[in-house]
């Protein structure tokens, strides 16, 4: 019989649908309760200007990460800390189990 395993993603899928973009960035920290905090490591070029887009989404935010997924709301957006990590807290409209 053959043995299967899964591990999981080291990325989270973020997902603006104000702009109907998605990133699928590397998570430095994450913690997840009544509000969902991530700190994400940008890969490529794009993005940066996709993270501080999210400073002024006014939109839905989808975040996956790991078990978890929410549509948040934009609290104070993404800002950029100079150490090239983006910390993304966002208010939590609704958890999804």
């Amino acid at each position: 019989m053959a043995s299967y395993s899964c591990n999981l993603s080291p990325l989270a899928l973020i997902q603006s649908t104000e702009s109907d973009t998605i990133a699928f960035l590397p998570v430095d920290q994450s913690a997840w309760g009544d509000e969902v905090s991530l700190t994400v490591l940008p890969l490529e070029a794009t993005d940066d200007p996709f993270l501080g887009s999210l400073k002024g989404d006014s939109g839905r935010i989808i975040a996956a990460y790991q078990h978890n997924v929410a549509i948040c709301r934009g609290r104070e957006g993404c800002s950029y800390h100079g150490k090239g990590a983006w910390p993304l807290a966002v208010n939590l409209t609704r958890r999804i189990e």
